[in-house]
């Protein structure tokens, strides 16, 4: 029996050992079935999310200097965080050229990214991917969503997003 992976949507052939394997084995088929593992379990049980942030505190509690260290070796990152930052707060006081609800930017780095955003109005969108660029969650990506139909203002018909599958 062929299948197709999950992820990548090339044909494989999974192991007989494994009759409802999803993704084949290359490294980032794992690495996708894996976050999205994740996501769910975060999503559905409040133990394993509760469990995770402890862990993460236990962690940052031990390595105090790690993200002082990190910005410093990594310029780029520094830089990027910055701007960010600046467009988070131009957006606030309304004085930056795109001030329309646009979330991408402001949940980059959260676990439960979509909890911070306003909900979607029910309707029909297109889905769009808006930049190359990579989220600091290794299953999202930006996107944009417009209105197809709605009874939405048109303010309401154009958001910015970041998206976990």
């Amino acid at each position: 029996m062929v299948r197709h992976c999950g992820a990548c949507g090339r044909r494989f052939r999974p192991d007989r050992r494994v009759p409802t394997q999803c993704y084949c084995g290359a490294k980032d088929c794992r690495r996708v079935r894996r976050a999205r593992w994740e996501r769910r379990k975060r999503l559905t049980d409040e133990d394993y999310r509760s469990n995770q942030a402890a862990a993460r505190q236990r962690w940052n509690k031990k390595h105090p200097e790690y993200w002082r260290e990190y910005r410093r070796t990594h310029p780029q990152y520094r830089e990027r965080e910055r701007l960010l930052r600046r467009q988070r707060r131009a957006r606030v006081a309304g004085d930056h050229p795109t001030a329309e609800v646009t979330n991408a930017d402001t949940c980059a780095a959260k676990m439960d990214s979509l909890g911070a955003q306003v909900p979607v109005v029910q309707g029909v969108y297109r889905l769009t991917r808006v930049c190359g660029g990579r989220a600091a969650k290794m299953d999202s990506m930006f996107v944009q969503l417009t209105v197809m139909k709605s009874d939405t203002t048109p303010q309401e018909r154009t958001r910015t997003c970041v998206a976990t599958g």
